[in-house]
Formats: C-alpha cells, sequence, structure tokens
C-alpha cells in the first residue's frame, strides 16, 4: 500500500518576515539557577501571541516567560 503524498505546505504572506522588522533584545541569560516546574492556565490567545513572537524574534517561549516575569516583579518591588 502506498501512501498518498501530503500536500505542500502553503506559504502566505502573514509567515513572512522581512529582515529590518524583527526587533528583539538577545536573551538575557539567568545565573545558573535549578529550573522548577510551574503549572499555569493561559488563555489561548496570550498562547497563541508567545508562540508567534518566539517564532519571529527566535527567543525560546522559556526565555520569554523567564524575562518577563522577573521584568513585572522587579516592577513590583517584589
Amino acid at each position: 500500500m502506498s501512501q498518498s503524498p501530503k500536500p505542500a505546505a502553503r506559504l502566505t504572506s502573514d509567515l513572512l518576515v522581512r529582515k529590518g522588522d524583527v526587533h528583539a533584545e538577545p536573551p538575557r541569560h539567568v545565573e545558573d539557577e535549578r529550573l522548577v516546574q510551574l503549572t499555569s492556565r493561559v488563555k489561548t490567545s496570550t498562547v497563541d501571541r508567545l508562540r508567534e513572537y518566539s517564532h519571529k524574534t527566535r527567543v525560546s517561549k522559556q526565555d520569554i516567560i523567564e524575562i518577563a516575569l522577573r521584568e513585572y516583579l522587579d516592577k513590583m518591588g517584589a
């Protein structure tokens, strides 16, 4: 039995990013600390935005969340 080939993925304009369109700081690496599992529920729209930003900037979702949470906690004086 042979399987029919899968159709080729379509390249659409919303997937294209021009070289100068992405402005992201390089990830700030936190000192070598042990990572701890944290479970949280986040809205689908937020996860979609995180995934898209991570893809565009080539920064891991882990690094984006770590940086954002640290900046928020610093701002709040925690």
